[in-house]
């Protein structure tokens, strides 16, 4: 929230889905995790006018996580 000014969404009732992340943990039995990267748009696609905003909030988003990763894992 910090780094692309996105509001934290909290999530309500059970959260389902069959998407990549969940493939990932049944198939290689590892923890698994979705980085979200627009602004809560509902139960739809994200409309393609929004990339452009989406890509520029989010650019360091990976090396921030990455940073964040190997940190945790030195200490």
């Amino acid at each position: 929230s910090k780094e692309t000014g996105y509001d934290l969404e909290s999530e309500e009732g059970p959260v389902i889905g069959n998407g990549y992340k969940d493939w990932f943990i049944e198939n290689y039995q590892k923890p698994g995790l979705t980085i979200e990267v627009s602004p809560y748009v509902g139960e739809r696609k994200v409309p393609i006018e929004n990339y452009k905003d989406i890509f520029e909030r989010n650019k360091n988003v990976p090396i921030l996580f990455a940073q964040e990763v190997f940190y945790k894992i030195i200490d």
